[in-house]
């Protein structure tokens, strides 16, 4: 999809393509004074003046009636996004290596809450999925996760599984080409990715994700994930 505005867009980037400025954004959380400002970031008056102006010029700053600076509503609407981008790419080398092209669009964006919670051991991401599959109660649903169903107790369990797979679970249906993990139960839900060559040939186990934890809205997001699988795929039908 083409990137609409894109004047518009280069001169909001533009506008925050200065280290000071981006700091003087996240100060304007709270409200803030000119004075406070300029003492806070060793600037001089005519400068601190300079870089607001700046930041008002693209409507993300606003002055209350008193004279303060604060973020204006536009502001506060895009300042996530800003925080977004800025944690994709701190983790540029890890998307390189990994794949979400199973992910649906809304996920794809990987809000910046979600980096709160990232998890670079295999290990561990082992040891959490166990803890979900039996800490789980009401509901269990699995995707691309190995394991035993002789001793699960959750009242709702759902299992989508590569076509590969040996699952013989009654309440098992198969994914083609969908290599994304996720385990969630009432309580927890961890995502984790696996890494695919440039060429997307070979796959190799996942040993990087996420773990969320109800009422994240990330959380949520997850469910509608897996339900959109699960409705998508025929009951014990491998799909090609």
């Amino acid at each position: 999809m083409p990137i609409q505005g894109s004047y518009e867009l280069m001169v909001l980037f533009l506008s925050i393509s200065d280290a000071t400025r981006l700091k003087i954004l996240n100060r304007l959380y709270e409200q803030t004074s000119l004075h406070d400002i300029c003492d806070e970031f060793q600037l001089l008056v005519h400068e601190g003046i300079r870089q607001l102006r700046r930041l008002e010029d693209v409507g993300l700053v606003s002055r209350s009636p008193t004279g303060d600076y604060m973020l204006s509503n536009f502001g506060l609407t895009i300042m996530p996004f800003l925080e977004g981008i800025s944690n994709l790419y701190g983790f540029l080398e890890y998307w390189e290596a990994h794949s979400t092209s199973e992910l649906p669009p809304h996920l794809k964006f990987m809000p910046a809450e979600l980096y709160e919670f990232f998890i670079d051991n295999n290990a561990t991401l082992a040891d959490i999925s166990l803890k979900i599959i039996n800490s789980a109660d009401k509901f269990l649903w699995i995707l691309n996760e190995d394991i035993r169903t002789e001793s699960l107790k959750a009242k709702d369990v759902r299992i989508l599984a590569s076509n590969s797979s040996n699952s013989k679970y009654e309440r098992s249906r198969y994914v083609h080409d969908v290599y994304t993990q996720l385990v969630i139960n009432e309580h927890q839900a961890k995502i984790s990715f696996p890494g695919i060559t440039a060429d997307r040939k070979r796959y190799r186990e996942s040993n990087t994700g996420f773990l969320l934890t109800s009422p994240s809205g990330i959380y949520y997001l997850l469910m509608d994930y897996f339900n959109f699988l699960w409705s998508a795929k025929s009951s014990k039908v491998p799909i090609h």
